[in-house]
C-alpha cells in the first residue's frame, strides 16, 4: 500500500505530542521518522529518521518544540537528499459531514476544517497547524487532507444516529467515528492474512486514544467513537462515554464552566483520572498503587463489553484484531480483555500472545485473533497518490 512510480509523497501524521512521517518514493517508504515534541522545559524535542530496514539515518535534538521548526528540519533534510515532493499528505482527524475523501487543502477548505476544531480539540488544530507550516515551506507542493472520519461513512443510519430531535440531527450532530486511516490499513492487512476480505471482524485500536470498529467484509458498520473522539471507551486522559446528565450536573450544580468541563473530560479523565498515577498502560501495569490496578480492571471490563457489543452489531465475530501502541505491545492487556470473552469461543495461544506473533489465537479457537501494527502513513501515501492520478495536470 503506497505511492506509485514517479510520485514522491511525504505522509505527515500529527498527534497531540508527536509527529510521525514517512517519505514514499515510488512504491517504497524510503524513510520514516518521528518527532517527539517536548512536554516541558526539561525535555528536548527529538527527531529520529530511519530507513526502510529500520537503520537510523538521522537523530537529533531540536531547539524548539514549535511545529515550524520541525517542518524546517524536515524540509532541509529532504533537500539534502536531493529529493523533490509531489505532495504532502496530512492526516486530518475530523472531516465533518463534507470531507469524506482525500481532498486538496486550499484556504477555503482549511477554514472549514478549522471550524471543526472544537469537535477534536486534542488533534484538529495540531493537524492543521502542520498543514499551514508545510504550505508555507513548500508553497508549490499540493497539500492533501486524508480524514479519519472518512472510513466510517459506510455506517448505517441506525448506527450513526443519536436519539435527538430532528432539528439537532439536521444540524450535523451524528456519530462519525475515528481512527479510520488505521482501520483502513487493518482491513487490508487482515484480509491478506486470512485470504479473504469476507468476514465479521472487530478491530481494537488501543493507544492513548482508544476505539473499536466492527467491520463486515472490510467495511465499517459500527464503531465506539461518535460525534467527537471523546465518546466510547475510557482512554489515556479522555473519559469516554459518561451520562450526559453528569455533564449538565457539572455545569448547573458544580458551576463548572464549559471550558473547565471540556478540559476535565479531555485531559484529566480516563486512565489518568481513575488512577491518579498515569495515563499510560505501561506505567499502570508496573505500579503497586491499588488505584492503578483498578484503572486497568475498569478498562478491560469496558473493552470486553464493547467488543461483545460490536460483535452483536455485525451479526457475530470471525476475528479480533489488536493494533495501536498498547494493542500491539501489551500481551497482558490483550489477554485480560479476551479472557472475559471465552463464551464467544475466543481461545488464546498464550505463548504466541507473549511473543507478539501476528496470529495469537489457539488452533481450537472459534475466533481468530491477530496483532497487526498499524501503518497510517502508508494509507496517507496511497490516498494522496490516488487523488493525484485522478486529477488532470495543468501545465
Amino acid at each position: 500500500m503506497g505511492a506509485i512510480d514517479g510520485l514522491n509523497i511525504l505522509a505527515v501524521n500529527a498527534g497531540s505530542s508527536t509527529l510521525k512521517f514517512a517519505l514514499w518514493v515510488g512504491t517504497d517508504p524510503v524513510a520514516r521518522g518521528k518527532v517527539a515534541f517536548a512536554r516541558n522545559a526539561h525535555e528536548p524535542t527529538k527527531i529520529t529518521v530511519v530507513d526502510q530496514n529500520g537503520a537510523t539515518l538521522r537523530e537529533e535534538e531540536l531547539t524548539s518544540s514549535a511545529h515550524d521548526v520541525a517542518v524546517d528540519w524536515l524540509a532541509n533534510w529532504i533537500v539534502s537528499r536531493g529529493g523533490r515532493l509531489d505532495a504532502v499528505a496530512h492526516r486530518i482527524v475530523h472531516g465533518g459531514q463534507r470531507f469524506c475523501a482525500p481532498t486538496f487543502l486550499d484556504d477555503a477548505n482549511l477554514a472549514e476544517l478549522r471550524a471543526l476544531s472544537p469537535l477534536a480539540p486534542l488533534h484538529q488544530s495540531n493537524n492543521l497547524d502542520l498543514v499551514d507550516a508545510f504550505r508555507h515551506r513548500f508553497p508549490e507542493v499540493p497539500s492533501i487532507g486524508c480524514f479519519d472520519t472518512a472510513f466510517h461513512r459506510t455506517l448505517p443510519a441506525i448506527e450513526y444516529s443519536y436519539a435527538l430531535p430532528r432539528y439537532l440531527r439536521d444540524s450535523g450532530i451524528r456519530r462519525f467515528g475515528f481512527h479510520g486511516l488505521s482501520y483502513q490499513f487493518i482491513a487490508q492487512r487482515v484480509a491478506e492474512a486470512r485470504g479473504t476480505v469476507e468476514g465479521r471482524i472487530v478491530a481494537c485500536h488501543l493507544g492513548s486514544g482508544v476505539s473499536m470498529c466492527g467491520m463486515l467484509d472490510g467495511v465499517s458498520r459500527a464503531t465506539t467513537m461518535g460525534f467527537t473522539p471523546l465518546e466510547g471507551l475510557p482512554m489515556g486522559t479522555r473519559s469516554g462515554t459518561i451520562d450526559p446528565g453528569a455533564v449538565i450536573f457539572m455545569q448547573t450544580e458544580l458551576r463548572l464552566s464549559p471550558e473547565r468541563i471540556a478540559d476535565t473530560l479531555y485531559r484529566e479523565s480516563g486512565l489518568l483520572g481513575l488512577s491518579g498515577v498515569s495515563s499510560g498502560f505501561q506505567d499502570l501495569f508496573i505500579s503497586d498503587d491499588p488505584a492503578a490496578s483498578f484503572a486497568i480492571d475498569h478498562f478491560c471490563y469496558r473493552a470486553s463489553r464493547e467488543l461483545a457489543s460490536l460483535a452483536s452489531a455485525i451479526g457475530g465475530i470471525d476475528a479480533v484484531v489488536f493494533t495501536g501502541g498498547a494493542g500491539e505491545r501489551s500481551s497482558e492487556l490483550r489477554s485480560r480483555i479476551l479472557d472475559r470473552l471465552t463464551w464467544l469461543g475466543v481461545l488464546l495461544d498464550r505463548e504466541a500472545n507473549e511473543s507478539h506473533h501476528e496470529r495469537i489465537s489457539d488452533t481450537k479457537s472459534a475466533v481468530e485473533v491477530y496483532v497487526v501494527p498499524t501503518d497510517e502513513e502508508s494509507v496517507l501515501a496511497a490516498q494522496a497518490t490516488a487523488l493525484l492520478i485522478a486529477t488532470p495536470r495543468t501545465e
